[in-house]
């Protein structure tokens, strides 16, 4: 870790940017998606990003080679994206965004606890404190059994379920496959599995509701650049 103040801070400006750009995200898609179901919305978001970060990488000189892109791995997270973006997306709908936000970054929480059964990792007293009381948090928002409790919020805690299981994948990449190409692999597959949703019903976009989904897009490609 370096001990230069001005790296520091850079540091710190950064992070602030990305967690910045999520919420921003979240926003749009909160926005658009009480006309555009929640696939279209995935697809036009994801061609979006997918040029960015090709665009990127050609710009950083780094090659886009398929072999990397079809990583075994790579394809397994990518498939737990899309499952999690779809239980996002959709609590974003239905919940306040300040909760299905909260919620989901309990993720941190369960791959705590889940890392020392899986890979024999200690976790400490310290630890193990910190994730009961991310727990206790938990069950303070979510409030069961009274009557601010919905159904619904069911869905950002699975989406920080299934963010643990991609997390999870990711340690398991090869070392020699770059971190662009994982992220690549994931955009395309967050935009084809968006396109399955076609057989259940797409509507037609205005010009404005694709550019705040291309503003989305540079949100979230933001964040990745910037964390």
């Amino acid at each position: 870790m370096t001990s230069d103040p001005s790296a520091n801070r850079r540091a710190i400006l950064l992070m602030l940017l990305a967690m910045s750009a999520l919420p921003a995200n979240d926003s749009i898609v909160r926005l658009i998606g009480t006309r555009v179901p929640v696939g279209e919305m995935m697809v036009i978001r994801g061609i979006v990003l997918c040029a960015l970060l090709v665009a990127v990488s050609l710009v950083m000189g780094q090659k886009v080679r398929l072999r990397d892109l079809l990583h075994r791995w790579c394809v397994l997270r990518g498939c737990a994206e899309v499952a999690g973006t779809y239980l996002f997306l959709t609590s974003l709908q239905l919940v306040p965004i300040a909760v299905a936000s909260t919620l989901v970054f309990s993720s941190p929480i369960i791959l705590t606890a889940v890392s020392g059964p899986l890979f024999g990792e200690k976790v400490g007293v310290w630890r193990w404190g910190a994730v009961i009381a991310g727990f206790c948090g938990v069950l303070l928002i979510t409030a069961p059994g009274t009557g601010f409790w919905q159904p619904a919020m069911i869905l950002p805690v699975a989406a920080a379920a299934v963010v643990v299981v991609r997390d999870i994948f990711t340690r398991y990449v090869a070392d020699d496959v770059p971190s662009g190409a994982v992220t690549l692999t994931t955009a395309i597959a967050v935009t084809i599995g968006g396109s399955f949703s076609l057989f259940w019903g797409w509507v037609p976009v205005s010009a404005a509701e694709v550019g705040w989904l291309a503003l989305a897009a540079l949100a979230i490609g933001l964040s990745f650049f910037t964390y």
